[in-house]
């Protein structure tokens, strides 16, 4: 059997932790290391760590700030055959690491590997069902529902960070994109590693069953929400992060033609969390009126080329 690691970024979460190095020892196949990386000032966690005694925990200390500089800290010690990453606030179901091993033992060509987080929010559950699942649509939307797949495996374009797992050889060289922006998290930097593995010519899957609960932590940073039709000037910096993101790794990941599809969806239409021309139009009768429709032009718009020229530069590159 191949061997495996558990990745876990943390920052001042022991109650999740805890919870999560739980499920962790109740694994029908146990992992062969527990990679937990933490700042060195995060005391919370140490003392986690410190009452641990049944699993093979070691501790990663990461001195830079940021989702990206964790997980990288993670990934340059990790030495197993597989690398299963996951957020702090999930608890894996007891066969998650099993079901993750047999995809990997089985299919050679396989590459990364993710499921299903259950996920729950101010302790609601988000239930449902979606057919399409981690895909970047023929128009170049990013179609995520990670949280709400079902039926069988499948191949997929991306991953979601907090349930996604890479054979090493698949990632050998390859780190978690810095050129990303962000506030404490890179916004999408599950999906631009999802992305440079495929580009490589391996298979990204995605299984419904290899599942995990997933308690959201809030985070403190704005989450970027439409409250009474307007942002705040600090959420729509968080839309600007995550536009700039996105076409960054549209343009440096996705084959020429995709990613010249995207940038114009992008900007003639755009998401509703970052809209482009053609949603900033229809908000324009909302509360807020052309006012806050055109500020959030004004951020989103530059983002999504800067990211575009980014992208461009970065691809050249390799």
């Amino acid at each position: 059997m191949s061997s495996i690691a558990v990745l876990v970024p943390t920052l001042r979460r022991p109650d999740d932790l805890r919870r999560c190095l739980d499920a962790l020892r109740r694994q029908h196949s146990r992992p062969d290391r527990v990679l937990v990386v933490r700042q060195p000032s995060d005391g919370e966690t140490r003392a986690v760590l410190t009452q641990e005694s049944e699993l093979p925990v070691q501790e990663v200390l990461v001195h830079e700030p940021g989702q990206v500089a964790a997980l990288n800290a993670g990934l340059e010690q990790a030495q197993e055959d597989i690398v299963a990453i996951t957020d702090d606030d999930t608890t894996p179901w007891p066969t998650w690491i099993e079901r993750i091993r047999s995809h990997f033992d089985r299919e050679p060509e396989v590459g990364a590997v993710g499921g299903r987080d259950w996920l729950y929010r101010d302790g609601t559950l988000l239930d449902g069902s979606k057919s399409s699942i981690g895909q970047v649509s023929w128009y170049g939307r990013f179609i995520a529902f990670h949280h709400l797949g079902r039926g069988p495996a499948r191949e997929v374009d991306f991953l979601k960070g907090a349930n996604m797992s890479y054979r090493r050889v698949a990632i050998d060289s390859l780190s978690v994109d810095t050129g990303l922006k962000g506030r404490g998290v890179e916004y999408n930097n599950d999906f631009a590693l999802s992305l440079a593995v495929k580009q490589r010519g391996w298979k990204v899957v995605y299984d419904p069953e290899v599942a995990l609960d997933h308690y959201e932590a809030r985070r403190v940073e704005s989450q970027g929400r439409i409250k009474g039709g307007r942002r705040s000037d600090a959420d729509r910096a968080v839309a600007a992060d995550k536009a700039f993101n996105e076409t960054y790794i549209a343009v440096k990941y996705l084959p020429l033609t995709r990613a010249l599809v995207h940038l114009v969806f992008a900007l003639a239409v755009g998401t509703g969390q970052a809209p482009g021309v053609g949603i900033a139009t229809l908000r324009m009768g909302r509360i807020g009126g052309a006012g806050a429709a055109m500020a959030e032009l004004r951020s989103n718009v530059p983002a999504r080329l800067a990211g575009a020229w980014a992208g461009a530069k970065a691809r050249l590159r390799t």
